[in-house]
Protein backbone atom coordinates (compact mmCIF):
# COMPACT_ATOMS: atom_id res chain seq x y z
CA UNK A 1 0.00 0.00 0.00
CA UNK A 2 1.35 3.15 -1.36
CA UNK A 3 2.01 6.32 1.27
CA UNK A 4 -0.77 8.21 -1.17
CA UNK A 5 -3.05 5.34 -0.23
CA UNK A 6 -2.17 5.46 3.69
CA UNK A 7 -3.09 9.31 3.51
CA UNK A 8 -6.51 9.17 2.06
CA UNK A 9 -7.41 6.21 4.43
CA UNK A 10 -6.76 8.85 7.55
CA UNK A 11 -8.27 11.34 5.77
CA UNK A 12 -11.20 9.87 5.24
CA UNK A 13 -11.70 8.43 8.43
CA UNK A 14 -10.71 11.73 10.26
CA UNK A 15 -13.58 13.28 8.00
CA UNK A 16 -16.01 9.82 8.95
CA UNK A 17 -15.16 9.18 12.81
CA UNK A 18 -17.02 12.44 13.99
CA UNK A 19 -20.29 11.47 11.66
CA UNK A 20 -20.28 7.68 13.08
CA UNK A 21 -20.04 9.18 16.81
CA UNK A 22 -23.11 11.47 15.98
CA UNK A 23 -24.82 8.43 14.39
CA UNK A 24 -23.92 6.13 17.47
CA UNK A 25 -25.30 8.50 20.06
CA UNK A 26 -28.01 8.93 17.94
CA UNK A 27 -28.85 5.27 17.54
CA UNK A 28 -28.27 4.74 21.23
CA UNK A 29 -29.79 7.98 23.37
CA UNK A 30 -33.25 7.86 25.00
CA UNK A 31 -34.91 9.27 22.93
CA UNK A 32 -37.82 9.51 25.23
CA UNK A 33 -36.01 11.57 28.07
CA UNK A 34 -34.12 13.51 24.68
CA UNK A 35 -37.57 14.82 23.28
CA UNK A 36 -38.92 15.92 26.62
CA UNK A 37 -35.93 18.00 27.17
CA UNK A 38 -36.45 19.34 23.77
CA UNK A 39 -40.28 20.44 24.40
CA UNK A 40 -38.96 21.47 27.93
CA UNK A 41 -36.47 23.85 26.31
CA UNK A 42 -39.11 25.07 23.29
CA UNK A 43 -41.59 25.91 25.96
CA UNK A 44 -38.96 28.19 27.87
CA UNK A 45 -38.57 29.99 24.91
CA UNK A 46 -41.82 30.60 24.43
CA UNK A 47 -42.44 31.47 28.21
CA UNK A 48 -39.20 34.01 28.11
CA UNK A 49 -40.83 35.86 25.05
CA UNK A 50 -44.30 36.42 26.49
CA UNK A 51 -43.25 37.20 30.03
CA UNK A 52 -40.50 39.73 29.18
CA UNK A 53 -42.46 42.06 26.60
CA UNK A 54 -43.18 44.53 28.86
CA UNK A 55 -39.90 44.95 30.61
CA UNK A 56 -37.83 44.65 27.50
CA UNK A 57 -40.09 47.57 26.16
CA UNK A 58 -39.43 49.64 29.36
CA UNK A 59 -35.99 49.15 29.67
CA UNK A 60 -34.54 49.00 26.08
CA UNK A 61 -37.30 50.21 24.18
CA UNK A 62 -36.85 46.80 22.63
CA UNK A 63 -40.40 44.48 23.45
CA UNK A 64 -38.12 41.29 22.40
CA UNK A 65 -34.82 42.48 23.66
CA UNK A 66 -34.57 39.34 26.41
CA UNK A 67 -36.32 37.15 23.87
CA UNK A 68 -32.90 37.53 21.53
CA UNK A 69 -30.51 37.42 24.53
CA UNK A 70 -32.17 34.17 25.47
CA UNK A 71 -31.58 32.75 21.95
CA UNK A 72 -27.91 33.62 22.41
CA UNK A 73 -27.38 31.93 25.67
CA UNK A 74 -29.69 29.25 24.21
CA UNK A 75 -27.22 28.09 21.25
CA UNK A 76 -24.26 28.32 24.18
CA UNK A 77 -26.10 26.09 25.99
CA UNK A 78 -26.88 23.40 23.31
CA UNK A 79 -23.37 23.48 22.31
CA UNK A 80 -22.21 23.37 26.07
CA UNK A 81 -24.98 20.12 26.07
CA UNK A 82 -23.52 18.74 22.55
CA UNK A 83 -20.11 18.60 24.79
CA UNK A 84 -21.20 16.93 27.35
CA UNK A 85 -23.39 14.64 24.85
CA UNK A 86 -20.48 13.41 23.27
CA UNK A 87 -17.57 13.44 26.06
CA UNK A 88 -17.02 10.16 27.86
CA UNK A 89 -18.49 9.95 31.70
CA UNK A 90 -14.90 8.75 32.30
CA UNK A 91 -13.73 11.97 31.98
CA UNK A 92 -15.74 13.53 34.43
CA UNK A 93 -14.71 11.13 37.09
CA UNK A 94 -11.17 11.11 36.62
CA UNK A 95 -11.72 14.94 36.91
CA UNK A 96 -13.83 15.30 39.38
CA UNK A 97 -10.73 16.74 42.31
CA UNK A 98 -9.86 19.17 39.40
CA UNK A 99 -13.23 20.43 39.08
CA UNK A 100 -13.72 20.63 42.59
CA UNK A 101 -11.09 23.17 42.57
CA UNK A 102 -11.97 24.86 39.52
CA UNK A 103 -15.59 25.65 41.07
CA UNK A 104 -13.90 26.95 44.71
CA UNK A 105 -11.63 29.20 42.15
CA UNK A 106 -14.74 30.69 40.47
CA UNK A 107 -16.44 30.78 43.39
CA UNK A 108 -13.13 32.68 44.71
CA UNK A 109 -13.03 34.66 41.89
CA UNK A 110 -16.27 36.90 42.35
CA UNK A 111 -15.17 38.34 45.21
CA UNK A 112 -12.01 39.98 43.81
CA UNK A 113 -12.62 43.58 43.16
CA UNK A 114 -12.48 44.33 39.22
CA UNK A 115 -13.30 40.47 38.36
CA UNK A 116 -16.64 39.67 40.34
CA UNK A 117 -19.74 41.62 39.18
CA UNK A 118 -21.95 43.44 41.64
CA UNK A 119 -25.71 43.48 40.82
CA UNK A 120 -27.95 44.92 43.40
CA UNK A 121 -25.74 44.29 46.13
CA UNK A 122 -24.38 40.75 45.72
CA UNK A 123 -21.39 39.92 44.00
CA UNK A 124 -21.97 36.71 42.30
CA UNK A 125 -21.48 37.05 38.50
CA UNK A 126 -18.12 37.31 35.84
CA UNK A 127 -18.29 39.10 32.91
CA UNK A 128 -17.70 37.25 29.80
CA UNK A 129 -18.75 39.10 27.40
CA UNK A 130 -21.73 37.44 26.15
CA UNK A 131 -23.03 36.86 29.65
CA UNK A 132 -23.18 37.42 33.04
CA UNK A 133 -21.44 33.61 34.46
CA UNK A 134 -23.07 33.08 38.02
CA UNK A 135 -20.36 31.14 40.11
CA UNK A 136 -22.97 29.07 41.67
CA UNK A 137 -23.72 27.42 38.83
CA UNK A 138 -20.82 26.52 38.07
CA UNK A 139 -19.90 25.31 41.75
CA UNK A 140 -22.63 23.44 41.72
CA UNK A 141 -22.52 21.37 38.80
CA UNK A 142 -18.65 20.78 40.29
CA UNK A 143 -19.81 19.60 43.50
CA UNK A 144 -22.38 17.13 41.87
CA UNK A 145 -19.82 15.91 39.62
CA UNK A 146 -16.83 15.64 42.72
CA UNK A 147 -19.91 13.90 44.97
CA UNK A 148 -20.49 11.73 42.58
CA UNK A 149 -16.92 10.14 42.20
CA UNK A 150 -16.38 10.26 46.16
CA UNK A 151 -19.54 8.27 46.75
CA UNK A 152 -17.47 5.73 44.14
CA UNK A 153 -14.69 5.87 45.81
CA UNK A 154 -15.64 5.66 49.51
CA UNK A 155 -18.78 4.13 48.87
CA UNK A 156 -18.12 0.48 51.04
CA UNK A 157 -17.00 2.22 54.19
CA UNK A 158 -18.96 5.49 53.98
CA UNK A 159 -21.27 4.25 56.52
CA UNK A 160 -18.68 3.18 58.94
CA UNK A 161 -15.66 5.55 58.69
CA UNK A 162 -16.54 9.26 60.31
CA UNK A 163 -13.48 10.73 58.10
CA UNK A 164 -15.86 9.20 55.01
CA UNK A 165 -18.46 12.00 56.65
CA UNK A 166 -15.55 14.42 57.45
CA UNK A 167 -14.54 15.30 53.63
CA UNK A 168 -18.17 15.92 52.52
CA UNK A 169 -18.71 17.86 55.19
CA UNK A 170 -15.46 20.03 54.66
CA UNK A 171 -16.23 20.20 50.86
CA UNK A 172 -20.01 21.94 51.63
CA UNK A 173 -19.06 24.17 54.48
CA UNK A 174 -16.62 25.36 52.00
CA UNK A 175 -18.43 25.77 49.29
CA UNK A 176 -21.14 27.19 51.63
CA UNK A 177 -18.64 29.98 53.27
CA UNK A 178 -18.13 31.18 49.75
CA UNK A 179 -21.65 31.23 48.34
CA UNK A 180 -22.68 32.84 51.33
CA UNK A 181 -19.81 35.94 51.07
CA UNK A 182 -21.34 36.68 47.82
CA UNK A 183 -24.00 36.57 49.32
CA UNK A 184 -26.36 33.96 48.06
CA UNK A 185 -28.65 32.04 50.23
CA UNK A 186 -30.83 30.52 47.94
CA UNK A 187 -27.95 28.94 46.20
CA UNK A 188 -26.26 27.47 49.18
CA UNK A 189 -29.46 25.68 50.31
CA UNK A 190 -29.89 24.05 46.78
CA UNK A 191 -26.38 22.87 46.90
CA UNK A 192 -26.76 21.19 50.10
CA UNK A 193 -30.32 20.11 49.70
CA UNK A 194 -28.85 18.36 46.53
CA UNK A 195 -25.43 17.05 47.60
CA UNK A 196 -27.50 15.49 51.14
CA UNK A 197 -29.87 13.82 48.95
CA UNK A 198 -26.67 12.42 46.71
CA UNK A 199 -25.16 11.15 50.18
CA UNK A 200 -28.34 9.38 51.21
CA UNK A 201 -28.87 7.68 47.82
CA UNK A 202 -24.80 6.49 47.96
CA UNK A 203 -25.36 4.30 51.71
CA UNK A 204 -24.94 7.26 54.09
CA UNK A 205 -27.31 6.73 57.12
CA UNK A 206 -30.05 8.88 57.12
CA UNK A 207 -29.12 9.76 60.86
CA UNK A 208 -25.78 11.20 59.48
CA UNK A 209 -27.78 13.26 57.14
CA UNK A 210 -30.18 14.43 59.71
CA UNK A 211 -27.53 15.67 61.64
CA UNK A 212 -25.67 17.15 58.66
CA UNK A 213 -29.11 18.81 58.08
CA UNK A 214 -30.03 20.13 61.42
CA UNK A 215 -26.03 21.75 61.50
CA UNK A 216 -26.65 23.47 57.57
CA UNK A 217 -30.35 24.96 58.93
CA UNK A 218 -28.28 26.23 61.92
CA UNK A 219 -26.03 28.00 59.82
CA UNK A 220 -28.95 29.01 57.40
CA UNK A 221 -30.63 30.82 60.46
CA UNK A 222 -27.60 32.66 61.20
CA UNK A 223 -27.51 34.26 57.66
CA UNK A 224 -30.67 35.10 57.72
CA UNK A 225 -30.70 37.14 60.79
CA UNK A 226 -27.28 38.74 59.62
CA UNK A 227 -28.43 40.49 56.93
CA UNK A 228 -31.73 42.79 57.85
CA UNK A 229 -33.42 42.53 54.11
CA UNK A 230 -32.95 38.79 54.64
CA UNK A 231 -35.00 38.40 57.84
CA UNK A 232 -37.38 41.06 56.34
CA UNK A 233 -38.28 38.38 54.08
CA UNK A 234 -38.92 35.63 56.46
CA UNK A 235 -40.89 37.45 58.73
CA UNK A 236 -42.85 39.02 55.95
CA UNK A 237 -43.57 35.21 54.75
CA UNK A 238 -44.22 34.33 58.37
CA UNK A 239 -46.65 37.28 59.14
CA UNK A 240 -50.26 37.24 59.25
CA UNK A 241 -51.42 40.28 57.90
CA UNK A 242 -48.37 41.41 55.16
CA UNK A 243 -47.69 44.83 53.42
CA UNK A 244 -48.50 44.00 50.30
CA UNK A 245 -47.25 47.64 49.53
CA UNK A 246 -44.34 47.11 50.88
CA UNK A 247 -42.25 44.24 52.08
CA UNK A 248 -44.87 41.96 50.53
CA UNK A 249 -45.35 43.11 47.77
CA UNK A 250 -43.77 40.45 44.97
CA UNK A 251 -45.66 37.62 47.20
CA UNK A 252 -49.28 39.69 46.46
CA UNK A 253 -48.86 40.16 42.85
CA UNK A 254 -47.22 36.42 42.25
CA UNK A 255 -50.82 34.72 43.82
CA UNK A 256 -53.03 37.41 41.89
CA UNK A 257 -51.14 36.19 38.55
CA UNK A 258 -51.92 32.77 39.76
CA UNK A 259 -55.79 34.18 40.47
CA UNK A 260 -56.20 35.17 37.33
CA UNK A 261 -55.45 31.99 35.26
CA UNK A 262 -58.05 30.53 37.02
CA UNK A 263 -58.55 26.85 35.48
CA UNK A 264 -57.84 27.50 31.94
CA UNK A 265 -55.76 30.96 32.00
CA UNK A 266 -56.13 34.47 30.18
CA UNK A 267 -54.28 33.44 27.09
CA UNK A 268 -51.07 33.51 25.48
CA UNK A 269 -50.03 37.22 25.90
CA UNK A 270 -52.68 38.69 27.74
CA UNK A 271 -51.44 38.46 30.97
CA UNK A 272 -51.20 41.82 33.05
CA UNK A 273 -49.45 41.20 35.77
CA UNK A 274 -46.36 41.05 33.85
CA UNK A 275 -46.59 44.63 32.22
CA UNK A 276 -44.40 45.50 35.40
CA UNK A 277 -46.33 44.95 37.90
CA UNK A 278 -44.48 41.76 39.06
CA UNK A 279 -40.63 42.44 40.11
CA UNK A 280 -38.14 39.92 38.24
CA UNK A 281 -40.92 38.55 35.98
CA UNK A 282 -39.14 37.00 33.48
CA UNK A 283 -37.03 35.43 36.27
CA UNK A 284 -37.83 34.67 39.60
CA UNK A 285 -41.59 34.59 39.08
CA UNK A 286 -41.73 33.11 35.46
CA UNK A 287 -44.51 30.36 36.49
CA UNK A 288 -46.90 33.03 38.04
CA UNK A 289 -46.98 34.65 34.32
CA UNK A 290 -47.03 30.87 33.22
CA UNK A 291 -50.05 30.00 35.67
CA UNK A 292 -52.03 33.69 34.81
CA UNK A 293 -51.85 32.38 30.60
CA UNK A 294 -52.52 29.21 30.74
CA UNK A 295 -54.16 27.99 33.91
CA UNK A 296 -54.01 25.38 36.68
CA UNK A 297 -54.59 22.72 34.36
CA UNK A 298 -51.86 23.60 32.30
CA UNK A 299 -49.53 24.36 35.01
CA UNK A 300 -50.55 20.94 36.58
CA UNK A 301 -49.05 19.53 33.27
CA UNK A 302 -45.88 21.22 33.33
CA UNK A 303 -45.38 19.97 36.74
CA UNK A 304 -45.90 16.57 35.33
CA UNK A 305 -43.55 16.69 33.11
CA UNK A 306 -41.03 17.99 35.45
CA UNK A 307 -42.22 14.96 37.42
CA UNK A 308 -41.58 12.76 34.43
CA UNK A 309 -37.74 14.08 33.57
CA UNK A 310 -37.45 12.65 37.67
CA UNK A 311 -38.18 9.23 36.88
CA UNK A 312 -36.21 9.37 33.41
CA UNK A 313 -33.18 10.57 35.58
CA UNK A 314 -33.91 8.08 38.06
CA UNK A 315 -34.37 5.65 35.44
CA UNK A 316 -31.04 6.53 33.70
CA UNK A 317 -29.19 5.95 36.74
CA UNK A 318 -30.70 2.72 37.44
CA UNK A 319 -29.99 1.24 34.08
CA UNK A 320 -26.41 2.98 34.77
CA UNK A 321 -26.02 0.70 38.20
CA UNK A 322 -27.20 -2.30 36.23
CA UNK A 323 -24.01 -2.30 34.62
CA UNK A 324 -21.61 -1.30 37.63
CA UNK A 325 -21.44 2.11 36.43
CA UNK A 326 -21.85 4.05 39.74
CA UNK A 327 -20.76 7.00 38.83
CA UNK A 328 -23.09 7.58 35.94
CA UNK A 329 -25.78 6.13 38.45
CA UNK A 330 -24.92 8.70 40.94
CA UNK A 331 -24.11 11.55 38.38
CA UNK A 332 -27.60 11.04 37.08
CA UNK A 333 -29.60 10.71 40.35
CA UNK A 334 -27.86 13.84 41.86
CA UNK A 335 -28.70 15.96 38.24
CA UNK A 336 -32.25 15.01 38.70
CA UNK A 337 -32.69 15.58 42.47
CA UNK A 338 -31.01 19.14 41.94
CA UNK A 339 -33.23 20.37 39.06
CA UNK A 340 -36.11 19.16 40.84
CA UNK A 341 -34.76 21.13 44.14
CA UNK A 342 -34.81 23.96 41.68
CA UNK A 343 -38.36 23.84 40.61
CA UNK A 344 -39.85 22.81 44.06
CA UNK A 345 -38.48 25.92 45.45
CA UNK A 346 -39.24 28.47 42.83
CA UNK A 347 -43.15 27.20 42.53
CA UNK A 348 -43.42 27.43 46.67
CA UNK A 349 -42.45 30.88 46.16
CA UNK A 350 -44.41 32.12 43.64
CA UNK A 351 -47.59 30.55 45.43
CA UNK A 352 -46.56 31.76 48.81
CA UNK A 353 -45.38 29.35 50.75
CA UNK A 354 -41.38 29.99 50.73
CA UNK A 355 -39.76 33.23 51.14
CA UNK A 356 -38.63 35.03 47.92
CA UNK A 357 -35.07 33.20 47.36
CA UNK A 358 -34.14 34.43 43.53
CA UNK A 359 -34.07 30.83 42.12
CA UNK A 360 -34.88 30.32 38.27
CA UNK A 361 -37.58 28.01 37.09
CA UNK A 362 -35.17 25.65 34.76
CA UNK A 363 -35.45 26.08 31.22
CA UNK A 364 -38.33 28.31 31.19
CA UNK A 365 -36.63 31.74 33.34
CA UNK A 366 -34.45 33.88 31.07
CA UNK A 367 -30.97 33.81 32.34
CA UNK A 368 -27.75 32.78 30.86
CA UNK A 369 -25.94 31.12 33.26
CA UNK A 370 -28.57 29.07 34.73
CA UNK A 371 -29.56 27.87 31.37
CA UNK A 372 -25.83 26.95 30.44
CA UNK A 373 -25.81 24.62 33.64
CA UNK A 374 -29.00 23.21 32.61
CA UNK A 375 -27.59 22.45 29.31
CA UNK A 376 -24.69 20.93 30.64
CA UNK A 377 -26.80 19.01 33.30
CA UNK A 378 -28.60 18.05 30.74
CA UNK A 379 -25.96 16.73 28.34
CA UNK A 380 -24.47 14.73 30.83
CA UNK A 381 -27.62 12.89 31.78
CA UNK A 382 -28.64 12.40 27.97
CA UNK A 383 -24.48 11.24 27.50
CA UNK A 384 -25.29 8.56 30.63
CA UNK A 385 -28.33 7.42 28.92
CA UNK A 386 -25.65 7.27 25.28
CA UNK A 387 -23.68 4.60 27.68
CA UNK A 388 -25.88 3.13 28.98
CA UNK A 389 -27.49 2.14 25.33
CA UNK A 390 -24.12 1.14 24.18
CA UNK A 391 -23.80 -1.47 26.62
CA UNK A 392 -27.24 -2.74 26.25
CA UNK A 393 -26.17 -3.26 21.98
CA UNK A 394 -22.74 -4.90 23.24
CA UNK A 395 -24.64 -7.34 25.47
CA UNK A 396 -27.22 -8.16 22.74
CA UNK A 397 -24.51 -9.10 20.65
CA UNK A 398 -22.62 -10.59 22.85
CA UNK A 399 -25.94 -12.75 23.16
CA UNK A 400 -26.08 -13.07 19.76
CA UNK A 401 -22.55 -14.58 19.34
CA UNK A 402 -23.30 -16.69 21.90
CA UNK A 403 -26.25 -18.08 20.50
CA UNK A 404 -25.27 -18.74 17.27
CA UNK A 405 -21.80 -20.53 19.13
CA UNK A 406 -24.47 -22.43 20.73
CA UNK A 407 -26.48 -23.21 17.92
CA UNK A 408 -22.78 -24.72 15.84
CA UNK A 409 -21.62 -26.16 18.66
CA UNK A 410 -25.01 -28.20 18.71
CA UNK A 411 -25.00 -28.94 15.42
CA UNK A 412 -21.50 -30.38 15.36
CA UNK A 413 -22.14 -32.27 18.22
CA UNK A 414 -24.86 -33.67 16.34
CA UNK A 415 -23.15 -34.80 13.53
CA UNK A 416 -20.68 -36.40 15.58
CA UNK A 417 -23.18 -38.84 17.35
CA UNK A 418 -22.76 -42.69 15.59
CA UNK A 419 -25.82 -43.70 12.96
Amino acid sequence: MTTATLNNNTATALIFAPLAAVRDAVNQIDRGLLLLLLGLTVLGVVMVATSSIALGESYTGDAHYFLKRHLVNLSLATTAALVCVFSPIRWWQQSSILLLLLGALVLLAVLIPGVGVEIKGARRWINLGVMNLQATEVARICALIYFADYLVRRRSNLANEFRGILIPAIVLAGYGLLIGLQPDLGSTILLAAACFTLLFLGGLPIGWVMVMAVMMLAVVVVLIFSADYRAARLLTFLAENPDIQGSGYQAWQSMTAIARGGWFGVGLGNSLQKFLYLPEVHTDYVFAVFAEEFGLLAVVSLLGLFAWLLLKGFAVGRAAALRDAWFSAYLAWGISVAILLQVVVHVLVNVGLAPSTGVVLPFMSYGGSALLATGVMCGLLLRVSVENGAHNNLSAEAKRRQTRGGTRDTASNTQEVPA
